[in-house]
């Protein structure tokens, strides 16, 4: 390469608090906040900066006549755009000054990636695009590396907003009996598991740029973002899922989670849950197969297949996978390969996206897609945007004013029991609407 980081951003080369950063931008300049590069568990920096340059892959629009050739069409287009907008970091462009991006891939790219899982050929039903990329202006660049004494109470900003509690759209009723009819696939043979969601709402009075640092002051979600893609849009996510990491060498790593229980339960009970340890295994060899699609034969291991990781409000388990690309494999074709996560679609893969489309009433937009960066070394970060909010300003007078659109959801397998994965999505649901009116002031 030949611009470093230091050299693009000079004065940023040091610990810092975004949260502070983002509170302080200039309000008529959009602002990202993503997280860069990766050490040990967490990313290594924050990059925050203003977003120019926009490439958007707009929403598929195809009717119900869209057919087999039409779909494998749609799909080169999006390779082309991935091509394009994430270039491989192991070829030379004759790029003199390198920027960072940030990327934000909403879920539905997975069912133009792999067209095989679409149930039918409806139409998006999402305002969102399926993909955004943007350059980072090079002068704004603020690249905050990440300290190891972070926490949450020594960076809170005070709060200037108003968020109201979380509303499910269906409530605990109806979303059981989802899970009810997933737990029948699975025990038909139709799936072996499939992650089930619903949507939230809320409303936020006061800028959303507010909401944003109070709730990832601290770096307390591990992989979380904050993105203004239009004066009235902005993304949020509190994920603390890994999805992808690669470097410039093509060394890959991926950490799935799955298997949820409130913070402050009985570990060792945790530990022995047979359900929940299957749950995890099975999204575990998901990843080890899409990896192997892109991976050098041999390469593909997992380093640690089952650790619990606390968070705020939950107790995480997580695995970890690792692997080695191929020299011809670009991260377009990683992405084509990988996308969406295991951990948010299910086994198999394909069958699980198709029940996701059967059984949940609403598409999920950037919800478990993924936010993240390529940064001017050539490092690629993508999170599992779960946990994750899709904010709209619906008025600006007397005072700002944007609904707020956030999903929950769960795994389900053969001995899942509905009502309790209703009460852990409530719980997930807790990460955000603890900010809310009922929550910490």
């Amino acid at each position: 390469m030949s611009a470093s980081a230091s050299s693009l951003d000079p004065v940023a080369q040091a610990v810092g608090d975004p949260a502070t950063l983002l509170r302080q931008w200039p309000p008529d300049r959009p602002v990202a906040m993503v997280p860069c590069g990766l050490d040990a568990d967490v990313p290594r920096a924050v990059l925050v900066g203003e977003p120019r340059h926009a490439a958007t892959l707009e929403a598929e629009a195809q009717d119900g006549s869209c057919d087999r050739i039409e779909r494998a069409a749609d799909r080169q287009r999006v390779l082309d755009f991935l091509e394009c907008e994430l270039p491989d970091p192991r070829v030379g462009t004759g790029d003199t000054d390198p920027t960072s991006k940030v990327v934000l891939l909403g879920y539905q790219l997975g069912r133009r990636l792999e067209p095989t899982a679409r149930r039918d050929s409806r139409p998006s039903a999402t305002s969102l695009p399926d993909a955004w990329i943007a350059s980072l202006d090079p002068s704004t660049i603020r690249r905050l590396v990440r300290s190891s004494a972070e926490t949450g109470a020594s960076a809170a900003p005070a709060n200037s907003f108003r968020l109201t509690p979380l509303v499910a759209d269906h409530g605990d009723d109806a979303f059981a009996a989802t899970v009810a009819e997933g737990v029948e696939l699975v025990h038909a043979g139709d799936i072996f598991q499939v992650n089930l969601s619903e949507r939230f709402s809320a409303t936020l009075e006061g800028r959303a740029r507010d909401l944003a640092a109070r709730v990832l002051a601290g770096g307390s979600a591990r992989f979380g973002g904050y993105v203004e893609l239009a004066p009235d849009l902005a993304v949020l996510s509190l994920s603390p899922e890994l999805f992808l990491h690669c470097d410039r060498e093509g060394r890959v790593v991926t950490r799935p989670i799955k298997g949820t229980r409130p913070l402050g339960c009985d570990l060792d009970e945790f530990a022995r849950s047979s359900k929940e340890a299957s749950e995890l295994a099975m999204i575990v060899d998901l990843m080890r197969n899409d990896l192997g699609r892109v991976c050098r034969s041999g390469s593909v291991e997992v380093t640690e297949a089952r650790r619990f990781e606390a968070h705020p409000t939950v107790l995480h388990a997580v695995a970890e996978i690792r692997g080695r690309l191929r020299a011809e494999v670009s991260p377009a074709a990683l992405l084509a390969a990988t996308f969406p996560p295991g951990s948010v679609t299910g086994a198999p893969k394909i069958r699980a996206m198709q029940v996701i489309e059967t059984l949940e009433p609403h598409q999920r937009g950037f919800y478990c897609g993924s936010l993240g960066s390529l940064d001017c070394n050539g490092d690629l970060l993508l999170n599992v945007a779960i946990r994750t909010a899709v904010l709209r300003r619906v008025a600006t007078s007397p005072s700002e004013i944007w609904s707020v659109e956030y999903f929950a959801g769960c795994g389900i397998v053969a001995d899942s029991d509905p009502r309790a994965e209703a009460a852990e999505r409530r719980t997930k649901a807790e990460v955000l609407d603890r900010w809310s009116s009922r929550g910490p002031s």
